[in-house]
C-alpha cells in the first residue's frame, strides 16, 4: 500500500467485518507515527496511544491518544497528550487500574538517546 493510499484510508472508520476481523486507520495530525499501544479503559472503550511528529527523536515528537467507544464504528480524533518542547516523548504504555489511567512513556533531550528517562503523564 502506498503512502497516498494509507493517507486516504486514515479516517478512523472500522472496515466491514471479514473473517471476524475489522481494521481501521486512525487519523493522526502528524506525518510520522510509531509504537502504538492498545489498552481497554475503565469506561469500556479501547484506547490507542502512539508517538508522532516530524521525525523520531526530534523535540516535536509527542504522545497522541485516540479512543474507540463501545459500539462505535470509528475511532475518535487524535488528541496530543504530551508536549514538552525540549524533549522527544516516545514509547507510550497505558496502565488502567483501580486508581485510574496512567500513561508512561520515555522522554529524551531531542536526538539524545543517552538522556532517555521514563516519564509519567496523564
Amino acid at each position: 500500500m502506498s503512502p497516498e493510499e494509507i493517507a486516504n484510508r486514515m479516517d478512523g472508520r472500522l472496515s466491514e467485518e471479514s473473517g471476524g476481523r475489522r481494521e481501521a486507520f486512525i487519523p493522526s495530525p502528524v506525518i510520522q507515527n510509531h509504537a502504538a499501544f492498545l489498552a481497554f479503559l475503565p469506561d469500556g472503550s479501547l484506547g490507542c496511544a502512539w508517538f508522532g511528529g516530524t521525525l523520531e527523536g526530534k523535540s516535536d515528537i509527542s504522545i497522541h491518544i485516540s479512543r474507540l467507544m463501545p459500539g462505535a464504528d470509528a475511532w475518535s480524533a487524535a488528541s496530543r497528550v504530551t508536549d514538552d518542547p525540549d524533549h522527544s516523548e516516545q514509547n507510550p504504555v497505558i496502565r488502567s487500574g483501580p486508581d485510574g489511567i496512567t500513561l508512561f512513556h520515555t522522554s529524551q533531550v531531542s536526538g539524545n538517546q543517552d538522556s532517555s528517562l521514563i516519564s509519567r503523564g496523564c
